[in-house]
């Protein structure tokens, strides 16, 4: 028997989230507003639907911040081995807008025909 294959890398940019010490978890809504339009029948087994911070901000819009994380063990920013950046959002008490950057979102289905 086998143990099971838990993917920690990030969907969208293949960072290795667990080793880059941004293993989090946050609160339904804004994890919903990550997943919406996104969600595909795989991404419900487990570790298939890890974000780095990064890539969940730019999903959502904006910088993460306290209130955005449920307050499980794995959330406190006094632990080891997290990164410089979670430590900031679990300890940011606002979020700030992100710019969107122009023209096509990538992934979009109207790429040019070669």
């Amino acid at each position: 028997m086998t143990a099971p294959l838990v993917v920690t890398q990030c969907c969208d940019c293949g960072l290795g989230c667990n080793v880059a010490g941004e293993w989090y978890a946050v609160k339904g809504p804004v994890w919903e507003l990550a997943w919406r339009r996104r969600r595909k029948p795989w991404h419900d087994v487990f570790g298939q639907s890890v974000l780095c911070i990064g890539c969940l901000e730019k999903r959502i819009g904006r910088t993460l911040c306290v209130d955005d994380f449920t307050e499980a063990s794995v959330n406190w920013p006094d632990k080891e081995n997290i990164s410089e950046r979670m430590r900031q959002r679990l300890t940011a008490t606002e979020s700030v807008r992100l710019e969107r950057k122009r023209g096509r979102q990538m992934g979009s289905k109207n790429k040019p025909k070669m």
